[in-house]
């Protein structure tokens, strides 16, 4: 279990196996001592989400090539309450792949 403001699932190694369901997901790294998010998100399905398809992913494995994903479901939250989950944690983590190439973050307004 790892806490990025919320309980998250996991971490657990890669992409290919991601869990059902949807809520905010975390794409990590391990700097030898820690996790530290790469990328978070938001989506009503995680396994439609997280995958080598994303248009983040490049910034995913530019970062490191093993990356884990971490989970927190919130299948019963409307889209807008999970996209202000989403800004909240951002704003706390300030994950490198969330940022635009002119540094700002890429929340959702």
């Amino acid at each position: 279990m790892i806490n990025l403001v919320y309980e998250f699932t996991g971490p657990v190694p890669g992409i290919d196996d991601v869990e059902d369901g949807g809520g905010l997901y975390a794409i990590l790294r391990h700097d030898g001592l820690r996790f530290r998010p790469l990328y978070v998100g938001q989506t009503g399905d995680f396994a439609d989400r997280i995958t080598e398809n994303h248009e983040r992913y490049d910034c995913w494995i530019r970062h490191d090539e093993i990356i884990y994903h971490a989970l927190y479901h919130a299948e019963q939250l409307h889209e807008m309450c999970r996209i202000q989950m989403e800004n909240m944690v951002i704003g706390m983590y300030d994950p490198p792949c969330n940022r635009t190439s002119a540094g700002e973050r890429s929340g959702r307004p």
